[in-house]
């Protein structure tokens, strides 16, 4: 048996392998093509996606078919293009004769093609699908692909914090990760191996783990999510109070086609059954950059701008995310929350745009997850109708600590806690319901105190559950 540090919850079983280096520009048509055939007759065949998402397969596999569209793409690689070139234009073209159609239908199938082509460029070798990814380090971008190409756990050789961005998809998607093997990881490629997410243990060959089982209910759980696919795996939860929408923008390494975006928030409504889901709008910048959205070199990302400050800045994408929302509001309760606020004011913005896209009702909250934000509580009562604590930066603001690497909370987080209760009592006098979606939510120590000081549910990945139930029945 090995150890490593374990980031992310949770057990697997598979044969280990290490990322192919090769990039779309090295890899012929056939290989893009069946590895993307693949995935979307998986995705079509999985009954656990909804209806939405499996529908958006077979339209992509008919694409897949389009021997014309398919002699494009082979001709200009054979003019001398990369293949991811040739996807590109061949693609394009095909749209721009759909863009003016007069049928719906036809004009959709332009927008299909476009997102077709983000798709196929982040194609991966999917022939370890069912594997255990052995890296030295991955970025949330290429943790994204290993969860899409059917990776079941990860084994990184380079250390991690349990608040990096990168430990939170892994939990959020379900990935098992152990980090910090202090050894060559090598050894085990090609080999079957175990790994327990929660512990850091690996072993060699299959081993059996039990499961738990336990009733959630009485509990103020809710779930911390970035796609249909992980709610709809989830059970025993109160409602999403926390949809990660930019997840699928690094997912795909940039702009998705808006009927894309439609589709992925549509899905997750329908996802929830009838239960509540809050949409985060965009989270990005920091360790979570997109080429072309955000700021391509910062003295200190982590103090420049993120959340809010590009959304304000990039409009275009603000309305372009609302109308979406709107469009997924149709199909279930959902609300909208602001990351990174630090004044009315801002709030105040992204209100007038909803306002002016129609979308007034639905209700606008915002992240409690910079000081200044839980200082001004008073104040963001008057623009907001409701909060969400975001522990994870806040603990590195309040700490001056940097959350990609261990935070030591002294005290018990006390100085933290004082600034939360601070918060809570100008929000509870004024009636607003306060979650809390940050990691501290699912660390059985501070999950209590988090309701004792009056916060209203606690937001977190699905296999937190059973650690955070027991704790809580304890209290009780």
């Amino acid at each position: 048996m090995a150890e490593g540090i374990g980031v992310a919850g949770g057990t697997a079983c598979g044969v280990a392998y290490r990322p192919s280096t090769r990039r779309q520009a090295a890899v012929s048509v056939e290989h893009v093509y069946s590895a993307a055939k693949r995935r979307y007759e998986r995705w079509a065949e999985d009954s656990s996606l909804p209806a939405t998402a499996r529908d958006l397969a077979l339209v992509y596999l008919a694409l897949l078919e389009d021997p014309e569209l398919r002699e494009a793409i082979e001709g200009d690689v054979t003019k001398g293009r990369t293949v991811g070139e040739a996807i590109t234009e061949a693609c394009e073209h095909q749209a721009r004769l759909l863009d003016g159609a007069r049928h719906p239908y036809l004009r959709q199938r332009a927008q299909d093609l476009r997102a077709l082509v983000q798709e196929l460029l982040v194609m991966k070798d999917e022939g370890n699908y069912g594997g255990i990814l052995l890296a030295d380090s991955l970025t949330p971008l290429g943790l994204y692909e290993a969860y899409g190409a059917g990776a079941r756990g990860i084994i990184l050789r380079e250390s991690l914090a349990f608040t990096s961005h990168l430990a939170i998809l892994a939990r959020t998607v379900g990935l098992p990760l152990v980090a910090g093997v202090a050894f060559d990881i090598t050894y085990w490629q090609g080999q079957l191996i175990s790994i327990d997410g929660a512990s850091g243990q690996i072993w060699a060959g299959e081993r059996s783990f039990t499961l738990q089982h336990m009733d959630y209910t009485p509990y103020p759980l809710w779930l911390n999510a970035a796609s249909a696919r992980d709610i709809a795996a989830a059970q025993g939860y109160k409602g999403v109070g926390l949809f990660r929408t930019e997840f699928l923008y690094l997912q795909l390494g940039g702009i998705p086609a808006v009927e894309y975006e439609e589709e992925h928030y549509v899905a997750a409504v329908k996802a929830a059954a009838g239960r509540p889901v809050i949409f985060r709008l965009l989270d990005l910048g920091s360790d979570k950059p997109i080429a072309g959205l955000t700021l391509d070199k910062e003295p200190n990302p982590m103090l420049g701008e993120r959340g809010v400050r590009v959304l304000l800045r990039r409009r275009d994408i603000l309305e372009r995310q609302v109308r979406a929302l709107l469009v997924a509001s149709a199909h279930g309760p959902l609300s909208i929350m602001v990351p990174m606020v630090i004044s009315a004011h801002e709030m105040a913005e992204v209100r007038t745009v909803l306002s002016e896209l129609g979308a007034s009702h639905l209700k606008l909250g915002a992240m409690l997850e910079t000081p200044a934000a839980l200082l001004m509580a008073e104040e963001l009562t008057g623009v907001s109708d409701f909060f969400s604590l975001g522990t994870n930066d806040l603990a590195a603001y309040v700490y001056a600590c940097d959350r990609a690497g261990e935070m030591h909370l002294p005290d018990k987080a006390e100085a933290m806690f004082r600034l939360i209760a601070f918060s809570l009592r100008a929000a509870k006098q004024q009636g607003r319901e306060v979650g809390v979606c940050g990691e501290l939510a699912a660390d059985p120590v501070y999950s209590a105190r988090f309701l004792e000081l009056g916060c209203d549910y606690l937001s977190m990945v699905a296999s937190a559950f059973p650690i955070v139930g027991k704790a809580l029945r304890g209290r009780n």
